[in-house]
This record gives structure tokens, C-alpha cells and sequence, in this order.
């Protein structure tokens, strides 16, 4: 789970502070400490919010879990058009 540390290093390269940033995304102070410090996984709502803050992409704020989901979506693509060619 250590995508989520990518958040601190976006939060202080906005130099913003997690109160600041918590009230950017609409959440409380303790829920942006939580995401942050991998205690908790952000809802949609807020991994959306942070990308808007940080301007960044899903793969610059998740970069493990983009990668994870990334190459599961890829290898069942690779399957479906092997699927496809050999109707």
C-alpha cells in the first residue's frame, strides 16, 4: 500500500498542508492524514479531487495501483484479442 505516500510528496511539493489540502477535497483534517499515511483508502470522489489539486494524472497520484491495474487491464485485452482472431 505505499502508493498513498505519493500523496505527501504532492501535498509538499504544492506546499500545502494537510488541513489545507482536507479542505480542498471537502474532507476532514484527520481523513487526509488517514489517506496519507495509508490508513485509509480514498472514495472516488477524493482520489478525483486529488489529482485536480495536484494536476497530475491517476498514474502521478496511484502509481502502484495504476501499474497493478494497468497491466491486469492489458493481459485481458492481449486474451480477448486472441479470443477475437480466432473466430
Amino acid at each position: 500500500m505505499k502508493h498513498f505516500s505519493q500523496i505527501r510528496a504532492l501535498r509538499r511539493r504544492h506546499d500545502l498542508s494537510q488541513s489545507e489540502l482536507a479542505e480542498l477535497l471537502g474532507v476532514k483534517q484527520s481523513t487526509a492524514s488517514r489517506i496519507e499515511a495509508v490508513d485509509a483508502t480514498p472514495d472516488f470522489e477524493t482520489a478525483l479531487g486529488l489529482q485536480v489539486v495536484f494536476g497530475v494524472t491517476p498514474a502521478d497520484v496511484f502509481p502502484t495501483v495504476y501499474a497493478m491495474v494497468e497491466d491486469a487491464v492489458l493481459r485481458r485485452a492481449a486474451v480477448f484479442e486472441a479470443r477475437l482472431r480466432a473466430q
